[in-house]
């Protein structure tokens, strides 16, 4: 399949392309949570459960109202550069919905 497509593709644009990348199923899941990732964007998940852990006082991390009842991986999206697009009041209504999941917001 890859051939034909490029085969294709050099008779229309002119060009051959490279190689298609190969992803394997357990590396692509693991970085992205999805089997059909969108790689135009890089935007890999990010294990940041040690901001969720108890802190030295025993309490739990900043975000949660109460610690899981069992052993959590806590992933979050790695949105870099997007920062200039997150009006206040965006940030302010993805807390509101991060509460209805057991965010603490402060």
């Amino acid at each position: 399949m890859e051939s034909l497509t490029r085969d294709i593709w050099e008779r229309i644009k002119g060009s051959r392309p490279g190689p298609f990348p190969v992803l394997h199923y357990q590396d692509v899941m693991k970085r992205y949570g999805t089997d059909k990732p969108d790689l135009r964007y890089e935007m890999p998940l990010v294990d940041v459960t040690a901001a969720f852990a108890r802190d030295t006082q025993g309490t739990v991390g900043p975000l949660f109202a109460q610690e899981p009842a069992s052993p959590q991986t806590v992933l979050a999206l790695c949105a870099q550069g997007a920062a200039p697009i997150f009006s206040r009041r965006a940030v302010k209504d993805l807390s509101v919905e991060a509460q209805g999941f057991g965010a603490k917001v402060s």
